[in-house]
């Protein structure tokens, strides 16, 4: 391999990992709570810029960053399909049209889903991106 082939497969890789770790604490959040800082309800409160304490622009930063690089990490495991990889449906997503997009989809789907509030918001989010913008590869 290549250079820039190498570094793309060690990300592909170390993302995986990444995520793939995140999901395996879905299995403990059922036994151990969330800090409130990391749910899913904390998260929609910062991308709609009314989280108790915060200045509104620094609310709207941490939403931006957090959606964006779950989404890099999903999108860049939907273009792995090409290079015959199989990551798990629910971890791929093509490239939204915005950054606007993924916020809307994120408040959109935590909001239609009152009952996963109380969960991680990486795993909500997962959600979210993948049903709004499914990995066509």
């Amino acid at each position: 391999l290549d250079c820039s082939h190498r570094r793309a497969r060690n990300f592909l890789l170390t993302s995986i990992a990444i995520i793939g770790s995140q999901f395996a604490g879905l299995q403990l959040s059922h036994a151990t709570e969330v800090s409130k800082d990391y749910t899913a309800e904390r998260m929609l409160e910062l991308c709609e810029r009314r989280a108790p304490g915060d200045r509104p622009d620094l609310q709207r930063m941490v939403c931006t960053f957090r959606l964006e690089g779950v989404t890099n990490i999903m999108v860049e495991n939907c273009f792995s399909t090409i290079k015959g990889f199989t990551p798990a449906p629910i971890l791929t997503a093509k490239r939204p049209p915005s950054i606007g997009a993924i916020q809307q989809a994120y408040t959109n789907f935590a909001k239609a889903n009152p009952q996963k509030w109380g969960m991680s918001w990486h795993v909500v989010a997962v959600e979210a991106i993948a049903e709004a913008f499914p990995c066509d590869q």
